[in-house]
């Protein structure tokens, strides 16, 4: 588990009077930090976050959090004593055993205090030398450049602090300050939530549930931006594919070909083809290509002939031609009627939808009533409108049939299923409408193809017979033509078909990484690590006394990793000493499940005046244990009595830091 130990305090304040301060040594396991109320024990803990630069946690950022005390003037002996310059120094070390020491300026004429300069070694513990650096806290970079202190924090404690989302759509790092709150409790604000708020929240969604995640390194993290990914890549693909249907079927309706049938949504199987019509008959566009190729290089190879060696030939095909254009003709006709068969019986659907709507909204309202007590159901059943009261007939069987009509659950169901019906009816309509219109398109250019030829024979049977046939150059012109068209096509579908593989492409790696998301919203590891914490945290409850509620009735949301009773907040059924020990066991549970499976949980827990609200000493002698059986460290700032804290802590390890009756602030020698 990560590790961050506190080992050495110490406050250095420059007076007009002298130097002041106080040096406090904290040792691995459990300590409790005596002094009386208002003697400045809350002070020289928040002095440790501002050593961090968590300062935000008291509610602001820089020395403005810090108390008077620390940076405008003293009290010392009943005399008021101007303060000149002063920092904090923290020395801390990790769990590779790599020990540092952190300085702060309070107030300084010369250093600013965003900066914290990093001594690699110890430097309260041990006197000597040894290099250091600068970094920068609170600014632009503070988390991620190489001189922003938070980056460097984040690496000393081998924490990986994930990209989460923001309020404005994309991803942020989870700022090492939004973690604190979940193990370091201070004593205005902290005993108010589960969650302190921080000043500012960093613009991140849902930061309280994303710094529970962290601390106890479960897979929703991850899982969740995993989501959020595949949710805007599945958006983008669909976008892509939408674009590349349109654009094949724009080009099928430019060249009159079949228009293809494309899923919704991207496919992996399906191969692309170009189907363009070759007279009622389809081939695809590059057989079509090579037909076009061998009629021009058969026609080329043959020299121009007179009309008069054509006659026979040509009277045959106007005859032949007069029939055809006959033939087409009847066709557009048909195709034409169809068309109007096919557009009525859309607009038919579309009607009928839009009564199904209306009735699956009037179902829907008469079951929402039905379930809140009414008898509307009984009454429609019975033959009486629910909206009006009068008689309706709600079957057209015969009287004597025994058969009952659907009620409204089975009705709002059957409506659905016709809707979805009615909509995929309409969806292959259009489809039969455009291929038709397509078709249509190219039979009236045949048509129009035979009317011209029709009158270029007849026209040519007119002329001189000695002059050479121009129907023939003509026929090829017109060849060349239209394969010139079908070579821009093929052109255009082949890279419609490069983007077709690309996107199958995307899609299938879409697909790996969505079949890889567990199917639950919570990996089965989460679950245990949820049950556990859950079964921790009621464990405390009883042994912190917690009576407000019976513990059996209360769980964890999975919603928002706090304890709910009936679906709601559990602090609206608590007293306010028991709102603390919901507070106690939250925090610790938090650090026992983390311990369990190896989690983020820095394995440091503090508590500044654990006993609010007049907590009796059976449950503070209580935590008292439990935090001594903790294997990391634990920090308690208490005001108890000496004699308390002895009577309260008899047979168990830990580390009194007694700081006396007077102001922690005096002068060092």
């Amino acid at each position: 588990m990560n590790r961050i130990k506190l080992d050495n305090l110490k406050i250095t304040i420059d007076t007009v009077d002298g130097v002041f301060g106080t040096e406090i040594p904290f040792k691995d396991g459990f300590n409790i930090l005596r002094a009386r109320n208002t003697k400045g024990k809350s002070s020289t803990l928040n002095s440790i976050l501002y050593a961090l630069g968590i300062e935000e946690i008291l509610g602001g950022r820089n020395a403005k959090t810090m108390k008077p005390v620390l940076k405008d003037k003293l009290l010392y002996q009943e005399k008021e004593i101007l303060i000149l310059e002063s920092k904090v120094q923290l020395e801390i070390s990790n769990q590779r055993g790599d020990i540092i020491t952190l300085t702060r300026w309070i107030k300084s004429s010369s250093i600013n205090e965003k900066l914290i300069r990093v001594h690699f070694g110890p430097q309260l513990s041990k006197e000597g030398k040894v290099n250091f650096k600068d970094f920068y806290v609170h600014m632009k970079g503070s988390a991620s450049e190489n001189s922003g202190f938070h980056a460097f924090l984040s690496n000393f404690l081998d924490w990986k602090l994930p990209e989460v989302p923001t309020f404005e759509g994309g991803d942020r790092v989870l700022y090492i300050q939004t973690l604190f709150p979940l193990f370091f409790v201070e004593q205005v604000k902290g005993w108010n939530s589960f969650y302190s708020p921080i000043s500012g929240s960093f613009g991140i969604r849902d930061i309280s549930k994303r710094a529970f995640e962290f601390l106890l390194n479960m897979d929703i993290t991850k899982n969740t931006k995993e989501r959020e990914e595949l949710k805007i890549l599945r958006a983008l693909l669909m976008n892509k594919w939408s674009n590349l249907k349109q654009d094949l079927e724009d080009l099928a309706v430019s060249v009159h070909a079949e228009i293809p049938s494309l899923p919704e949504k991207p496919t992996l199987l399906d191969e692309l083809t170009l189907n363009v019509y070759d007279n009622n008959k389809l081939i695809s566009i590059f057989e079509r290509i090579f037909q076009l190729e061998s009629s021009i290089k058969e026609k080329e190879n043959f020299r121009v002939e007179k009309i008069s060696n054509v006659t026979s030939k040509y009277e045959k095909k106007v005859k032949e031609q007069d029939l055809l254009v006959l033939q087409l003709q009847d066709e557009i006709n048909s195709l034409r009627q169809d068309l109007h068969l096919e557009k009525n019986n859309i607009q038919t659907m579309n009607e009928n939808l839009k009564h199904l709507d209306v009735d699956l909204k009037r179902n829907q309202e008469a079951e929402k009533l039905y379930k809140l007590g009414s008898d509307i159901d009984t009454s429609f059943s019975q033959g009486i409108c629910p909206t009006c009261n009068q008689h309706v007939e709600d079957s057209l069987l015969p009287p004597e049939t025994n058969i009952q009509p659907l009620d409204l659950s089975d009705n709002i169901t059957f409506i659905k299923e016709q809707i979805n019906t009615l909509k995929f009816g309409i969806k292959q309509s259009q489809r039969i409408i455009k291929n038709k219109q397509s078709k249509l398109a190219v039979i009236s250019e045949h048509l129009e193809n035979a009317r011209r030829e029709l009158r270029l024979y007849k026209s040519e049977l007119n002329e001189n017979p000695q002059i050479p046939t121009k129907k023939e150059l003509d026929k090829l012109v017109e060849l060349k033509i239209l394969l010139s068209k079908f070579y821009e096509a093929s052109n255009s579908f082949e890279k419609i078909e490069n983007r077709f593989e690309l996107i199958k492409e995307e899609w299938r790696n879409y697909s790996v990484r969505r079949k890889a998301l567990p199917q639950d919203y919570f990996s089965e590891l989460d679950k245990k690590k949820l049950i556990y914490f859950e079964k921790q945290f009621l464990t405390l409850l009883d042994a912190f006394n917690f009576s407000s509620i019976n513990t059996n009735e209360i769980s964890i949301s999975y919603d928002k990793f706090t304890p709910i009773v009936s679906g709601f907040d559990i602090k609206f059924d608590s007293s306010a000493s028991d709102n603390i020990r919901l507070i106690w066991s939250y925090v610790i549970a938090i650090y026992k499940t983390s311990e369990e499976f190896h989690g983020n949980h820095p394995g440091l827990v503090v508590f500044d005046e654990p006993g609010q609200q007049q907590m009796d000493v059976k449950s503070q002698k209580q935590l008292f244990e439990v935090l001594s059986n903790t294997k990391g460290q634990a920090i308690i700032g208490s005001s108890l009595e000496p004699e308390e804290i002895n009577e309260m802590t008899k047979n168990l390890t830990l580390n009194v830091i007694d700081l006396g009756e007077e102001y922690i602030i005096k002068p060092l020698k």
